[in-house]
């Protein structure tokens, strides 16, 4: 299963901890991952390499292109403070109609009762 992670990134001093811890914990239970963190590694050192710097809608625009390939989305705990999460999370829930997760424990329960 392929799970994209969404919570608050702008604004908030440690997320890159937050996403990947999130990410670590996601692949110790098989789980595939979309981290936007690297989604906006990539993006900024593509628009660097023309002195440029993205805006938010060049972030959101990748990100949702890789959510749409996603089988779920994790929301981290922070995700309602931040409008791109809230934005995820509506795509996810309401125009893609994949399932959404609050915990990976919540995750992993229903990986366990697929395989059952």
């Amino acid at each position: 299963m392929k799970i994209y992670i969404s919570g608050k990134m702008n604004g908030y001093p440690n997320y890159r901890d937050k996403f990947n811890e999130a990410e670590n914990k996601l692949r110790e239970i098989g789980c595939d991952t979309v981290n936007p963190c690297t989604i906006s590694d990539v993006l900024i050192q593509s628009f660097s390499c023309f002195n440029k710097k993205p805006e938010i809608n060049d972030f959101m625009h990748e990100d949702i292109k890789k959510l749409c390939d996603c089988d779920g989305i994790l929301m981290l705990d922070n995700w309602t403070d931040s409008e791109g999460a809230i934005w995820e999370f509506l795509i996810a829930k309401k125009v893609l109609d994949i399932p959404v997760f609050f915990s990976v424990e919540s995750l992993k329960e229903e990986l366990l009762k697929r395989t059952v």
